[in-house]
């Protein structure tokens, strides 16, 4: 599938969590579509061609550091989009 390179310009959507091969097919879904994606963490996610950007964060495992730097994160418009591919992600972004 070619990607859709039409003059919609999509909002980035940040990636948590790429080390599982759910998170990573939702967003090959995504950038094979144009969106842009923002990888966070260590995961393989990082090295995919639909890479725009990648950043470290505290893991999400660790909520306590997590939450508040994902709400700063928010507040500030770094990040406006969060793909929700885990649980964990769902919770703390709730």
């Amino acid at each position: 599938m070619k990607a859709d390179t039409g003059a919609r310009a999509w909002p980035a959507v940040a990636v948590f969590d790429n080390y599982w091969a759910t998170t990573l097919a939702f967003a090959s879904s995504l950038g094979r579509r144009g969106v842009p994606l923002h990888f966070y963490g260590r995961g393989a996610g990082r090295w995919s061609r639909f890479c725009a950007r990648h950043r470290q964060c505290p893991a999400i495992t660790d909520a306590a550091r997590f939450i508040p730097w994902l709400r700063d994160q928010v507040r500030s418009g770094a990040i406006s989009r969060i793909a929700p591919t885990t649980d964990m992600l769902a919770y703390c972004a709730s």
